[in-house]
């Protein structure tokens, strides 16, 4: 039921077509590792075909303005 409720979120993602590929098989937590930035958490999605991406879980509750992607 976790993952249910998790790819029913994900699906809000802007990019979810291309973030969930071939399908998804499992969604794990994960401590991302920047150059230069602090670690921090966050929800990686292994795909059927054993690829992986990223995605955040704030981007498909509030999806980023096209003008302020832009601007950054």
């Amino acid at each position: 039921s976790d993952l249910a409720f998790m790819l029913t979120l994900f699906e809000r993602h802007p990019m979810w077509d291309a973030k969930r590929g071939p399908g998804v098989a499992r969604v794990e937590l994960r401590l991302n590792r920047a150059f230069g930035m602090k670690a921090t958490m966050g929800f990686w999605l292994v795909r059927v075909d054993g690829t992986e991406a990223d995605i955040s879980w704030r981007e498909a509750i509030s999806p980023t303005p096209h003008d302020s992607k832009v601007r950054q």
